[in-house]
């Protein structure tokens, strides 16, 4: 059985930006916590065999720039998984 392979990629606008890819979803959701640590935004983690989304994380920025999680505002923190 081929191993899955993901990739990252970032919700810019109406398109979809891949960013890099991730042996597995655990190192996926590692490395966009680390990417939303600076670059706040919409992730996403394609599926390399079928190119179908299997997981999201959604951060945003207030209007002062600042992330969200750091204000106290309710955000999600770890990886949503599609069903």
């Amino acid at each position: 059985m081929k191993a899955h392979h993901y990739d990252i990629v970032r919700k810019d606008g109406e398109k979809l930006r891949w960013l890099e890819d991730a042996a597995d979803l655990e190192s996926a959701a590692s490395r966009i916590r680390e990417l939303t640590s600076f670059w706040p935004g919409d992730f996403q983690v394609m599926d390399q065999q079928n190119h179908q989304m299997v997981a999201f994380w959604s951060s945003s920025e207030n209007a002062n720039g600042s992330d969200s999680r750091n204000s106290g505002a309710t955000d999600r923190e770890e990886l949503e998984f599609m069903n």
